[in-house]
């Protein structure tokens, strides 16, 4: 292709002159409105079974998009709690009996902190800085943090399939003895089991043990209270600023608003260029999804010797940070990846050694686990027919879809999980 177009040619190209691989082409692209794939008939997978084509439309709210669904615009939405529980408290509503559960995506979410935060004016937030580098402070957030109002913004039938207690996601590896990876994570942490009702490490005496050494300490150190937490969302979206009233309200009542507060901010159109680039975050709520089958692809992007952890570089910081403690604990923790990165002969001991790590990781409350993404939606698409890998980007693949030109209910996806479930078993 760069032969035929050149290099200029390859910086401008449009969906007309590339080259396509996949299952589709990309035949119309109109900026932040719609963008249409076609059939490639040339495609290898010959017995795969391919819409003629598929119509992605770019919308600015999941309550836009519910308007969208209800015209028969689009074919799913994902539901935001005021959507969901109006339908769900309803059961004349004519799509009450149409709310399914979605499968959890294959991300895992965590509060990421910023070690190295900035004012606006590009000066050092000292305070912010400081306090954030105190491993008692940050143990609060750990012990004494409840998501579980934050948690109904994306599941308000069952918020507590959201708590996450790991870095890695569910479901990535095992052990050879069938052990799920997080489980043993959470094992070397000491934690309850989940329970489906609680933030099982929620821990009120833990908490006021460490508010009072954070107290101590950081008073010590210049650190005035409240101390406050700013965190940004996009200028104009609606249900993403609800959600950071609720999470700002969770902070209220885990933590009085005496000792943190939380302060939100707004971005208009760029949250690298206008937050990230210039430091002016406390902390983001993001995710991770890997791109292959391994711990180290979470696990790589905290560590603080190379330019390729993400989170560190992009988020993190804690280099930056004049806390020699902070570091230390970085540095211990890079130690323990790099060494299980190395072990590639024993599989077992690889998984395990990768869970000291991120064990190591979650016990200093260098970033603290948030949540899943297991919502609710109304769907015209069977999703247990969809690619359901945990890394990797074939679940975006239209392929091999089930579709009804009805809704599918609730009774529909029981029995698509049910069916799911034995052939799992098998």
């Amino acid at each position: 292709m760069i032969d035929e177009i050149g290099i200029d040619g390859f910086k401008a190209a449009t969906p007309e002159n590339i080259w396509y691989n996949g299952a589709y082409t990309c035949t119309e692209y109109i900026q932040q409105n719609t963008k249409t794939l076609t059939k490639n008939p040339l495609y290898w997978d010959t017995d795969a079974k391919l819409f003629d084509s598929v119509t992605v439309k770019m919308v600015e709210s999941v309550d836009t998009a519910y308007q969208l669904y209800t015209t028969g615009e689009i074919d799913r939405v994902d539901l935001s709690e005021s959507n969901l529980t109006t339908i769900y408290n309803n059961e004349s509503d004519p799509l009450h009996d149409q709310l399914v559960e979605k499968r959890p995506t294959k991300f895992s979410y965590q509060f990421h902190f910023n070690y190295d935060k900035h004012n606006d004016d590009q000066s050092e937030d000292t305070n912010w800085n400081t306090a954030i580098a105190n491993e008692a402070f940050r143990k609060c957030w750990y012990y004494g943090l409840d998501l579980g109002s934050y948690y109904k913004r994306t599941n308000a039938i069952n918020p507590y399939k959201c708590y996450n207690n790991a870095y890695t996601m569910q479901g990535l590896v095992y052990l050879s003895d069938g052990t799920e990876y997080t489980s043993l994570v959470q094992e070397k942490l000491g934690l309850p089991a989940y329970d489906g009702e609680t933030m099982t490490r929620l821990d009120s005496e833990k908490f006021e043990e460490y508010k009072a050494q954070a107290i101590e300490e950081l008073t010590a150190a210049g650190v005035t209270f409240p101390v406050h937490a700013r965190y940004f969302v996009a200028g104009g979206n609606q249900t993403t600023l609800d959600s950071a009233n609720v999470l700002k309200q969770a902070f209220s009542d885990s933590f009085g608003d005496d000792f943190i507060v939380l302060d939100i901010d707004s971005y208009v159109s760029s949250l690298s260029k206008e937050v990230r680039d210039p430091r002016r975050q406390s902390f983001v709520i993001n995710g991770w999804g890997a791109d292959y089958g391994d711990p180290q692809n979470y696990l790589g992007q905290e560590t603080n010797d190379g330019d390729n952890a993400y989170y560190m570089v992009a988020y993190g910081h804690a280099v930056d940070n004049e806390s020699e403690e902070l570091n230390a604990l970085y540095d211990e923790f890079t130690e323990l990846v790099n060494k299980a990165d190395a072990i590639t002969d024993d599989l077992d001991a690889r998984y395990e050694a990768y869970a000291d790590a991120e064990a190591f990781m979650l016990d200093h409350a260098l970033t603290i686990p948030s949540n899943f993404d297991i919502g609710w939606e109304l769907t015209h698409i069977n999703d247990y027919t969809k690619q359901n890998a945990m890394f990797g980007i074939q679940n975006l693949k239209y392929k091999n879809w089930e579709t009804s030109t009805d809704a599918y209910t609730a009774e529909d996806y029981a029995g698509f999980q049910e069916t799911w479930n034995a052939g799992s078993a098998e």
